[in-house]
C-alpha cells in the first residue's frame, strides 16, 4: 500500500520536537528516529507479509528492519542537525516545522520504496528456488504501471533475462525511486541484444534478495555525513534492539553488518 499523505508528528509533537532540539544537545532526536524508524520497519513487513514466509525470507525480514533502522537513525541526525540551524537562523520555529515537513515528504518515498524492494526481494527468494528454476527458468521484466512511467527503466520493459544472469544482481523492479516496474517467471526464451547497462538511483544499489540491505551506505543521509564515527556510536545505541534481535537469531553477526558496523 502507498503512502499518500503521511504525518509523522502533529502540530503540537512538532513543537515539542523544535523545543527540545534547541534545548538539548542532542546529534538525534529519539522521537524523531522512533517514528522514521518504525514506519520504515512496518514497511518492511508491508512488502514481504508476516506470515507464510521461508526461513530465508524470514531472515531477510529481520536484516532489512536492522537496515532500514540505521537508516532513519542517519535520517533522524540530519532532520535534528537542519531544524537546529533552522531556527537558530532566524529564530522562528516555522523554519523547523518546515524542514520536518520536507523529511515527511520525504518519508512518503522512502516508505513505498522500502516495501518495493522487500517485495522483490522475497519474489526472487521465490524465483530462485530449484523446483521453480527448473520450471521457469527465466525472468521478464514488465512495465511500470504508473500512469507517467519514468525512462530509466523503459529500455527493459518485456525483455527477457535468465534467472542467473549477472544483470539481476544489479537492476530489479524497486531499485528506483517509487519505481512501479514488476517481472514475473517465464520459460520463455530469453530476448536477444538485452541492455546491460545498470539503471539505479544513490543508495538502492544490488539485489536486497543478495545484499540483505533495502538502503546502502551510497544513501544521501549516510554518504553526507561529515562525522560518520560518532553517529554510528549513536546508531549502535539507537538501534539496541535490534542487537538483541540479533542475540536470539542464528545468524551471525557478520550477517548482520548492516547496523554494527564499525565507522
Amino acid at each position: 500500500k502507498e503512502v499518500k499523505d503521511y504525518t509523522l508528528a502533529s502540530k503540537s509533537q512538532e513543537q515539542v520536537i523544535i523545543d527540545e532540539v534547541m534545548s538539548q544537545s542532542d546529534s538525534i532526536h529519539p522521537s524523531l528516529y522512533k517514528q522514521y524508524a518504525e514506519n520504515l520497519r512496518k514497511a518492511v513487513i508491508a512488502g514481504t507479509g508476516s506470515k507464510g514466509n521461508t526461513e530465508e525470507v524470514e531472515n531477510l525480514i529481520i536484516q532489512f528492519q536492522a537496515n532500514v533502522s540505521r537508516f532513519a537513525a542517519y535520517k533522524a541526525y540530519h532532520a535534528t542537525q537542519q531544524v537546529r540551524e533552522a531556527v537558530a537562523k532566524e529564530g522562528d520555529p516555522n523554519d523547523g516545522r518546515k524542514v520536518l515537513h520536507a523529511f515527511n515528504r520525504y518519508q512518503a518515498a522512502e516508505y513505498n520504496t522500502t516495501v518495493a524492494r522487500a517485495r522483490t526481494a522475497k519474489q526472487f527468494a521465490a524465483f530462485m528456488q530449484a523446483d521453480n528454476v527448473r520450471l521457469f527458468p527465466n525472468l521478464r521484466w514488465l512495465p511500470s504501471r504508473s500512469v507517467t512511467p519514468r525512462e530509466q527503466h523503459v529500455k527493459f520493459y518485456d525483455r527477457v533475462w535468465a534467472k542467473d544472469d549477472p544483470f539481476w544482481a544489479n537492476n530489479q523492479p524497486g531499485n528506483l525511486w517509487n519505481c512501479k516496474c514488476d517481472w514475473e517467471e517465464t520459460d520463455d526464451p530469453c530476448t536477444t541484444d538485452n541492455p546491460q547497462t545498470t539503471i539505479r538511483h544513490n543508495g538502492l544499489e544490488g539485489n536486497p534478495a543478495q545484499t540483505g540491505q533495502i538502503f546502502t551506505d551510497n544513501a544521501t543521509y549516510v554518504k553526507n555525513v561529515s562525522r560518520k564515527k560518532e553517529v554510528e556510536t549513536i546508531c549502535r545505541g539507537v538501534n539496541r534492539d535490534w542487537v538483541i534481535q540479533l542475540a536470539k537469531n542464528t545468524l551471525s553477526k557478520n550477517d548482520f553488518n548492516v547496523p554494527f558496523r564499525d565507522a
